[in-house]
């Protein structure tokens, strides 16, 4: 039985092709962020794999380009599909927040009123005596 490579904080890691050292990591809002040599791509929306290329696209932070790509070694291909093992849990945890707070019950709005308060209908029934 193969050991996965995903570790016990929901990442994945390793030294790519060009000698990068590149991370995968599920974010403390369930979203998946790409680490390269400590620059960072957050929430990632989009991951497309190649044989071991694998080109990713998120939010930069800072002057790091926000579309990627990056190759892991040679041997290490089922690093690939750990990383979208990641990628689909942080879509998983997207769509059920979407669906919670989409779904959260609106408060019920109290009805119409005449315009007049209780007093003043009470008030108005005893003239009418």
């Amino acid at each position: 039985m193969a050991s996965s490579a995903v570790s016990e904080d929901r990442s994945v890691s390793y030294t790519d092709t060009d000698g990068d050292k590149v991370r995968f990591v599920l974010n403390e809002n369930g979203g998946l962020d790409y680490f390269e040599n400590g620059e960072q791509v957050c929430d990632l929306k989009r991951l497309l794999s190649k044989g071991r290329t694998i080109h990713l696209e998120g939010t930069s932070a800072g002057s790091f380009a926000s579309a990627r790509e990056t190759e892991v070694p040679e041997g290490k291909e089922h690093l690939v599909q750990e990383i979208f093992a990641l990628f689909r849990e942080a879509q998983a945890a997207d769509e059920e927040e979407e669906e919670s707070s989409s779904s959260e019950e609106e408060e019920p709005q109290a009805a119409p009123t005449a315009g007049i308060s209780m007093g003043q209908a009470r008030a108005a029934a005893a003239r009418d005596y």
